[in-house]
């Protein structure tokens, strides 16, 4: 039972007078799932999205069997693009279980998650908490300043400010101080100013743990974003345009990557087997 409806319908409220309880900012779904366990116990579950606007109905009416019925459920659904979605609505809504969750997936993942949408749109405290972790997973420290300034150019809009590069930086400057100055060439950190590398600079921090793709990932990866790189090819099929052996697959999130004047980025659809020696990868290119 709702404590909120037994509040409505046990004390002296319009509800109880009209015998009417209406449920606003709520979909269809959500509340014909909410009124089928108020009644049956039972709950369906069918995606994440649908899970979450289950959470909030139940959240707003205090039931709390509910909210940890669609937390548990919610665990189980954490992929690249929504990990940092469902990690902001952990805090919002203190779901201990799931923030753990993904938590411990935005970190072991952060060559992946850190070009969706939802890092875009975390919050301050969030996005400090990746940043400042030793454990984030990344290719290298430019992958992280690269996404910084994508976050801070979604946070000035998010403020109505314009998109000046004095906007943009001054976004970016509460987080500077965790970025690895050291392991950054002066040529690939041309936005942010040598006064403010310098300022920030702090030798004594942490070094990221090493890259690597950890085991509990691997069944995620269905879609890949491929840079190329001098030497990946070799053993490509000029017939069918298949490319049967990768001999270097690089994770790389919206990188910027020059081979002989040319920027080669390609998307593709993977059936991908993570050996040990060589990586075997069997797709097709969609786009470049």
């Amino acid at each position: 039972m709702s404590e909120v409806f037994r509040t409505m319908l046990e004390t002296d409220m319009i509800e109880k007078r009209s015998k009417n309880i209406t449920i606003r900012d709520s979909c269809p779904y959500a509340v014909k799932q909410f009124l089928k366990y108020l009644y049956v116990g039972t709950v369906d579950f069918n995606n994440w999205t649908q899970a979450v606007n289950l959470l909030k109905i139940a959240h707003k009416y205090s039931v709390q069997t509910l909210i940890n019925l669609s937390e548990a459920y919610l665990v189980t659904t954490v992929v690249f693009s929504n990990a940092c979605l469902l990690h902001e609505l952990s805090r919002t809504y203190s779901l201990k279980i799931l923030k753990k969750q993904t938590q411990g997936f935005i970190l072991d993942a952060g060559f992946m998650v850190s070009a969706t949408d939802g890092f875009f749109n975390l919050r301050s405290r969030s996005l400090e908490s990746f940043l400042s972790s030793c454990h984030f997973n990344v290719e290298n420290e430019g992958t992280i300043l690269t996404c910084l300034r994508e976050w801070a150019v979604c946070e000035c809009s998010r403020r109505c400010m314009s998109l000046s590069r004095t906007n943009v930086l001054s976004a970016m400057e509460p987080f500077l101080k965790y970025i690895r100055w050291a392991l950054i060439p002066e040529s690939h950190r041309t936005f942010v100013p040598r006064y403010l590398a310098d300022k920030y600079r702090d030798d004594q921090l942490s070094l990221r743990r090493p890259f690597f793709v950890p085991p509990s990932l691997q069944f995620h990866i269905h879609y890949l974003k491929f840079v190329v790189e001098l030497g990946s090819f070799h053993d490509q099929n000029q017939q069918n345009g298949f490319h049967s052996n990768v001999n270097f697959l690089k994770f790389s999130v919206d990188n910027h990557v020059y081979l002989a004047g040319f920027r080669i980025v390609g998307l593709f659809r993977t059936y991908t087997r993570f050996l040990t020696g060589k990586r075997h990868l069997n797709g097709m290119l969609l786009g470049s």
